[in-house]
């Protein structure tokens, strides 16, 4: 079954097609009264900008087969408070969290190994993340405006922290957060 326009122009929820393995670009982009989505079990990845300004959506319950999230796909989903990430994820594009200001807390996968430029732009109500110890880059402003960012979880060493490529203003307009080490704290300077 593919994904129609017809089919979701006014629907508040959305559990998509069994046969679909990918959700396109900019599928349900401006669906202002969507607040809930399913994605099946076959998809495996996230077309850019797939859910861009749902501004009701809430809810998104992303199944484990799916490795790729892409460029922008939840941007101003203001409402958006409850996302687990699969574990197989193991990319996450840039803008992808955008202005999502419900957003209080996320886990980012084991094999994740980059953090995007913006991905948590104006995410003002992020509290706590959890990063893996594998991250090698974050990139730039990508919690810009993230005011009330208190928790940063490492699953690493405050060595392997320090040694994790930061792009230009990655943390500015943050909050005085710390960052949690397998081995001990670190203050934002």
């Amino acid at each position: 079954m593919a994904f129609t326009d017809k089919h979701y122009k006014d629907t508040k929820d959305i559990t998509t097609g069994t046969e679909t393995t990918a959700v396109p670009a900019y599928e349900f982009a401006g669906r202002h009264s969507l607040t809930e989505v399913k994605i099946p079990d076959g998809v495996a990845s996230i077309g850019d900008y797939a859910f861009f300004r749902c501004s009701s959506l809430g809810t998104v319950s992303i199944p484990e087969r799916v490795v790729s999230i892409g460029e922008g796909v939840f941007w101003y989903c203001r409402s958006l408070n409850n996302i687990i990430i699969p574990q197989n994820v193991s990319h996450i594009g840039d803008y992808a969290f955008f202005g999502c200001t419900g957003l209080t807390d996320i886990i980012i996968p084991e094999k994740v190994g980059y953090i995007g430029d913006y991905t948590f732009v104006a995410c003002n109500g992020l509290t706590d993340i959890t990063l893996p110890n594998g991250i090698a880059r974050i990139g730039e402003r990508a919690f810009l405006g993230c005011g009330k960012l208190s928790v940063i979880k490492f699953n690493g060493t405050a060595k392997q922290w320090k040694s994790v490529v930061k792009g230009e203003c990655w943390d500015k307009d943050t909050g005085k957060y710390t960052v949690r080490c397998t081995d001990g704290d670190i203050n934002k300077k």
